[in-house]
């Protein structure tokens, strides 16, 4: 068990106990209600936590794909001859050595 999942049941329980308190609902009237509530809002809070967990994954996944495709169109400017700024040789030396195993 997650504490995404926990944290969700303690909501969830949370929420059902005002509602109730509210509503002027004994405890005794519908007790199979509150581990229900408890169930439904972990399972709740651990969908929430996966999604923004995957979300954020594919962010990065899709910002090193972008710097990869800099990085390549830096290397093909390089052979047609253009002119390197200073971060660019600097970039172009790091991948050689890294490249040629110096």
């Amino acid at each position: 068990m997650s504490s995404t999942f926990i944290w969700g049941m303690c909501a969830g329980f949370i929420v059902k106990t005002v509602s109730n308190k509210v509503a002027y609902v004994m405890f005794c009237s519908r007790p199979w209600e509150y581990p229900k509530m408890m169930l439904y809002g972990g399972i709740l809070a651990s969908c929430f936590d996966y999604g923004r967990r995957w979300g954020l994954e594919q962010i990065c996944i899709n910002e090193e794909k972008l710097e990869q495709i800099c990085k390549r169109q830096e290397l093909q400017a390089l052979k047609v001859g253009e002119e390197l700024k200073e971060s660019q040789r600097e970039m172009f030396m790091e991948y050689t050595v890294k490249m040629n195993n110096i």
